[in-house]
């Protein structure tokens, strides 16, 4: 094989199918800073040059729990993933009435037999949750004499071996990246590999720097998360303070001179003792008795003179300026989601609320002018890859079924399940899809 040497520490290989350039030190991308793009793990008796996923390698890890931390943000990206997948999936052949194009659910012995050992939906599934949720998905291939059985690999779970080519060619599996240990390295998938009996699938959408893994829309609005998720903190707080201090106890010195003994260890003790307890009536002690005892002496007026006095100190902070900057922050993540934040059911009262129609039309939008890019990717892996596996005819395609929105006078159950491939829509009685030709 010829090398041509380009620059300091590119090269350019020929004697292949393709050229492509080679980096000698191995492809970067942002998702690690310089001086943290390589870490070295022993499988076997050979050791392994592995991309960190994040400076720390953690950074899926960290993301998930931050994403498992706020209920709104788990409502946004899984109502995304409910778009992407619409009412499910499955194979649909093609064919021309005039200029529109027509699909047809398809099904032959090679779809049941993979249907056999292989759930679809549950498959494409999965697909969308990892790849809303982490920006990758990693499909396992297995193969048991001439059958293929598939599975999606935990993206937390996956790390890429270093790569010098325009592709990864192994994958490195650990169930935990923080202590890496039974580590399995597995080719990834490709045409030399496609017979092994274990490869790795990655797919992820095209984004740049981003070589090794994708990036989730949503890790961009990470700030306001952990912005949002500082407030139940403040409330929770300010439900046993009030929200600062609001009272004055002024405490007569006769007091602590008559009830607290006669030395000054005694007094300080006793003191310290009644401030407690004050506390304790005033905030702490919910459903018991709130009830001071004062013994008054009597002034020369005959009124009490008390010796324990409460003075309220005028509350300028409320908490609801931080109500306000977690509206804030939830439209921030709403609109980083991808998600038209109504449909997700996140709104101030204000901006992102609307009527049924106005819901109707956001999303029927968000399902036909909003998903087709990361559809794309599930569906690419499913028509180039699997559709050759099984050997399908060529006007046979994978796509996926929308949900749409009815009024009641035209659709008694509210909605009706039309089916799509790469952004066709169907008629929900005759099972069949229709593209009108421009």
């Amino acid at each position: 094989m010829d090398v041509s040497k380009l620059g300091t520490a590119a090269f350019l290989t020929s004697g292949q199918p393709s050229a492509a350039v080679s980096f000698k030190e191995g492809n970067q991308d942002t998702n690690s800073v310089k001086g943290t793009q390589k870490r070295t793990v022993r499988v076997g008796n050979t050791s392994y040059n592995y991309y960190p996923w994040g400076s720390n390698n953690k950074l899926p890890n960290e993301m998930i729990d931050l994403y498992r931390s706020n209920g709104d943000v788990m409502n946004l990206v899984q109502t995304r993933a409910d778009f992407l997948f619409g009412s499910g999936c499955g194979w649909f052949k093609h064919s021309m009435d005039g200029k529109d194009l027509v699909m047809t659910p398809y099904s032959d012995a090679k779809t049941k037999a993979f249907d056999e050992l292989n759930d679809l939906e549950e498959l494409a599934n999965g697909q969308m949750t990892y790849l809303v949720e982490t920006g990758n998905v990693f499909m396992n291939h297995s193969r048991e004499g001439s059958q293929l059985i598939l599975s999606t690999r935990d993206s937390l779970t996956v790390r890429a071996v270093m790569a010098t080519g325009a592709k990864v060619d192994k994958w490195l599996l650990a169930p935990d990246w923080s202590n890496p240990k039974n580590v399995v390295v597995l080719p990834a998938y490709n045409e030399r590999t496609k017979t092994a009996p274990e490869t790795i699938y990655q797919l992820k959408r095209q984004q740049s720097g981003q070589f090794y893994y994708g990036f989730a829309i949503w890790w961009a609005a990470q700030e306001w998360i952990r912005l949002a998720n500082r407030i139940p903190g403040f409330h929770n707080s300010g439900l046993d303070t009030e929200y600062n201090a609001n009272k004055i106890c002024r405490v007569a010195e006769a007091y602590i001179d008559k009830f607290g003994g006669d030395t000054d260890e005694t007094k300080d003790k006793f003191r310290d003792k009644f401030y407690k307890q004050v506390d304790e009536i005033l905030f702490n002690k919910e459903g018991k008795r709130r009830v001071i005892f004062d013994e008054c002496a009597m002034g020369v007026d005959g009124k009490m003179v008390p010796y324990i006095e409460f003075e309220n100190i005028p509350t300028t902070l409320t908490g609801k300026e931080y109500s306000e900057l977690y509206n804030i922050a939830v439209t921030a993540f709403a609109n980083a989601s991808g998600i038209l934040s109504g449909l997700a059911g996140v709104s101030d009262g204000k901006v992102l609320g609307g009527s049924g129609s106005e819901l109707r039309v956001s999303a029927e939008y968000q399902q036909f002018y909003r998903t087709p890019r990361e559809r794309q990717v599930i569906q690419s892996y499913w028509n180039r890859v699997i559709k050759r596996e099984l050997g399908l005819p060529g006007d046979v395609f994978f796509g996926f079924k929308n949900i749409l929105l009815e009024t009641l006078d035209n659709e008694k159950s509210g909605s009706s399940k039309k089916t799509t491939s790469s952004g066709t829509t169907a008629d929900p009685d005759t099972k069949t899809a229709k593209q009108t030709g421009k």
